[in-house]
């Protein structure tokens, strides 16, 4: 991990954030919002150094952010996700609606899906015990991130595979998005926008972060 590496993270937000498709399915729509936005955490990790991980990647960068002095703006990163806060037990909540879509899912063929594996007994701890263990540490919203990424998985395996189960399954999904407050087109991209907006304050916070860890 360098400067090249740091600079790469942010082409990748914006890229990801301004090329959102309105046309594309649900599932489709909140997956190339989420990855992107979600990247703003893996951003100040990568500058400190430090493996930002796919599922813990806002604990991770947290952790660098309090390291170095910039824990304070860690809630305003948080937001991005979530837009200011879910609760413990609404977490949990999706997390058992999830659950029964998750064993569904997982006796149909997904080979097609890059992501196929995650939905099926190797993901299963990373999802369920993963989640738990994030909101018995008080972390649950940061477990949202895992939530929404896996459900979207979910239902685009059943889009393409058994569409009417997807619609039977969907409204659990639009609530995870109605929490999140990105449940429309217009919600998602205006939060993307934000995002965008934010970046130059965010690249000096990283930047000073890789001045700390080349400083020692």
């Amino acid at each position: 991990m360098g400067a090249t590496a740091v600079r790469g993270v942010r082409r990748r937000v914006e890229d990801g954030l301004r090329g959102l498709d309105a046309g594309a399915s649900l599932a489709d729509q909140v997956l190339a919002w989420v990855f992107p936005t979600s990247l703003l955490a893996v951003w100040p990790a990568v500058a400190g150094l430090v493996d930002p991980t796919v599922r813990r990647r806002y604990v991770r960068a947290a952790e660098v952010l309090a390291a170095h002095g910039f824990g304070g703006r860690y809630p305003e990163l948080l937001a991005t996700l979530d837009g200011g806060g879910v609760g413990a037990g609404r977490v949990r909540e999706h997390l058992a609606g999830l659950a029964v879509v998750f064993e569904e899912v997982a006796r149909l063929p997904r080979e097609r899906f890059a992501f196929g594996a995650d939905l099926g007994a190797a993901g299963r701890p990373v999802v369920f015990g993963g989640g738990a263990e994030l909101v018995a540490a008080g972390r649950h919203r940061e477990a949202m991130f895992w939530v929404v990424v896996t459900y979207a998985r979910c239902l685009a395996v059943l889009a393409a595979v058994d569409p009417e189960r997807e619609r039977v399954w969907r409204p659990g999904f639009e609530a995870v998005l109605a929490d999140l407050g990105v449940g429309s087109v217009a919600d998602r991209r205006r939060r993307a926008d934000a995002v965008l907006a934010s970046l130059p304050a965010w690249q000096a916070v990283v930047d000073a972060v890789a001045r700390r860890v080349v400083a020692g």
